[in-house]
């Protein structure tokens, strides 16, 4: 069996997002985000008073799995501040995309998407 190591800051997002995980019998497909559609796109939840500030503006990389109906399961930050990827997994779990039908059958697809993330703390 192989060993896989998880940096701690990764298990913290994971954690953080309040989605499940990928069922093991279950097969994702790979897919561009731009092949993907918006279906829903709530606006940015406001930021948590108790998460240290974020420093500025940042890029992050999250990597999204979908199911056949297109809701988030899996929101996963992969690259960016641990902070903004905290924040933009928690926006991001709340989005709904249209479902990527290929060969006439729904399909649940992992993408990668590149989000810019600024926040305020709530005055």
């Amino acid at each position: 069996m192989k060993t896989v190591i998880v940096p701690a800051s990764l298990l913290l997002l994971a954690a953080s997002s309040h989605l499940s995980a990928e069922p093991a019998n279950s097969k994702v497909i790979d897919y561009e985000f731009a092949k993907i559609r918006v279906r829903y796109q709530p606006g940015w939840p406001p930021y948590p008073a108790d998460w240290p500030p974020l420093k500025s503006r940042a890029i992050v990389v999250l990597s999204i799995t979908i199911d056949e109906e297109g809701k988030p399961i899996l929101v996963t930050g992969i690259d960016g501040p641990v902070e903004a990827r905290r924040y933009a997994v928690l926006h991001l779990s709340n989005w709904l995309f249209h479902p990527v039908v290929i060969n006439n059958q729904a399909q649940r697809v992992r993408f990668k998407m590149t989000v810019p993330v600024e926040a305020k703390k709530p005055q």
